[in-house]
């Protein structure tokens, strides 16, 4: 059988759809790259709390690496932020306590006039997602969250179908929203995938 070639012509937009692709993935490494470098940091802070070795009975030790297991895994398993998988394009500075540091990727909640602070409840009203880190401490008062784009964000334990609306649930996590969920400004936005085991799920993130 003969073969049958076919040349493909590449458009502007296809070249643009790759740039987008390429600077989403700089974008996830980044934030991967600031999370590891903040558990490294961690670590180091608890390796540093031991005493010597041959001051610890080993009932002490025991506790001691029980605490920091403890640590760790609640670092992994209830400090989980959003990432951005597909920039987003409307992005408002928002008022935020001075003395407060902020994520980039916390899913944050209107709490006055323009003003944010980061999730915490059920149904708080959604204030949108960070894209700095707002370290605290030095003088500032506003931080920039995206009010849309793609973003993979952490649920809770509740069914999510693919499609339907998704609402604040609690610090960064969402939930499936239902018609009165609508009317309390809490939608973050409508979920692409299925919530499966693993508790992240792509939501594209603005009005439904």
């Amino acid at each position: 059988m003969e073969e049958i070639k076919i040349n493909t012509i590449l458009g502007k937009a296809d070249y643009q759809r790759a740039l987008a692709d390429n600077v989403n993935l700089i974008v996830g490494s980044r934030l991967q790259i600031e999370m590891a470098e903040r558990v490294i940091e961690m670590l180091k802070e608890k390796i540093a709390e031991f005493p010597e070795e041959k001051l610890l009975s080993q009932k002490k030790r025991l506790r001691k690496l029980g605490e920091t297991f403890i640590y760790i895994v609640f670092y992994y398993y209830f400090m989980v932020v959003a990432t951005n998988t597909e920039l987003p394009r409307l992005i408002i500075n928002r008022v935020c306590a001075e003395a407060t540091a902020i994520p980039l990727g916390t899913i944050m909640k209107l709490s006055g006039t323009n003003t944010v602070a980061a999730s915490a409840a059920n149904e708080d009203p959604f204030g949108g997602i960070t894209v700095e880190e707002f370290t605290g401490g030095e003088g500032l008062t506003h931080v920039a969250c995206a009010m849309d784009g793609v973003w993979q964000i952490g649920t809770t334990a509740a069914a999510i179908a693919i499609g339907i609306p998704v609402m604040v649930a609690g610090a960064n996590v969402i939930a499936a929203a239902v018609e009165a969920d609508l009317v309390l400004g809490t939608i973050v936005g409508k979920a692409e995938e299925a919530r499966s085991g693993t508790n992240l799920i792509r939501v594209r993130v603005g009005p439904i």
